[in-house]
């Protein structure tokens, strides 16, 4: 397992697998490496009634100039389905439609200024495009000032809340910015339209699994890293149960979490550095290439 490799992958999820495949597809030496059984991470699914679901929510925007390539790449674009979507909101103990103009103006409890408000600031947020400067800023607080205390406690709060929990009010207006950003620009003619995989994101997967075996990536599944290997402090490959890879360049793709904890004791000053980052359901990846200071 020593033989010096162009690229190491940890982590055989949505990055692991994307970046595997580009990074064969210009000719590179690949070899990527799995903890768990099967490929996917968080696109991964389970079986019921003769079908796939997936283990969490997915779904992809018109203008997703990334996956419309690579769904292309893969021969599966003739089964996306872009489907006009449907929005409610449970309040005060029933679901009330929330997709069009009409559906705002009949939302209960709110006032007609309130509602506009609602609807300003919205259109506001979805035409700004300089969103840096709103990066220190809250979005609840921003809400609270210039959407109102109703709105924000009948619709923006509970949905940062339910997302981010302990973390809703600390979310900056940026984030916001991009969300409403993106959504607008998958709407046509008013209509917004989401894209999804027929027989779900579970045949990406295996369509990038054949694509990379057929370019000469080698694949280890059931096989955890435990740590990180360096030398004059640069990281040189992995130590698993199974053995060392070693590597010219190494892409970490796991939570920062998880990476933490591959850092030897040497470096616990970098260690405690990524410990303290919070990162909610967030995956972040890293490209260990040169030095580690």
């Amino acid at each position: 397992m020593n033989k010096a490799m162009n690229l190491l992958i940890i982590g055989g999820g949505a990055t692991g697998l994307a970046s595997a495949y580009i990074a064969a597809k210009r000719g590179e030496k690949v070899t990527l490496l799995e903890a768990s059984s099967k490929l996917g991470g968080l696109l991964s699914t389970f079986d019921i009634g003769g079908t796939k679901l997936e283990c969490f929510y997915h779904h992809f925007f018109t203008h997703d100039a990334e996956i419309n390539w690579l769904l292309k790449e893969l021969n599966l674009s003739q089964d996306v389905r872009f489907v006009e979507t449907k929005m409610g909101m449970y309040r005060y103990g029933n679901i009330h439609p929330f997709t069009t103009t009409k559906d705002l103006l009949q939302f209960p409890k709110l006032s007609l200024l309130d509602k506009i408000r609602f609807g300003l600031t919205s259109l506001f947020l979805s035409k700004q495009r300089k969103w840096q400067k709103y990066e220190n800023i809250s979005a609840l607080e921003w809400f609270y000032k210039w959407a109102g205390r109703r709105v924000t406690n009948t619709i923006w709060y509970p949905m940062l809340e339910i997302k981010f929990g302990e973390y809703a009010a600390k979310i900056p207006l940026a984030w916001m910015i991009g969300r409403m950003t993106q959504r607008l620009k998958s709407r046509s003619k008013g209509k917004e339209k989401l894209g999804y995989l027929k027989g779900s994101l579970q045949r990406l997967v295996d369509a990038l699994e054949v694509k990379l075996r057929e370019k000469k990536v080698i694949i280890f599944k059931n096989t955890p890293v435990t740590e990180l290997l360096f030398e004059n402090d640069r990281v040189i490959g992995v130590k698993t149960p199974q053995g060392e890879f070693r590597a010219d360049k190494i892409l970490v793709t796991i939570p920062t979490i998880y990476l933490a904890k591959l850092i030897p004791s040497k470096f616990s000053n970098y260690r405690k550095q990524l410990e303290k980052l919070n990162i909610l359901g967030l995956s972040a990846s890293l490209l260990l290439q040169k030095t580690f200071k």
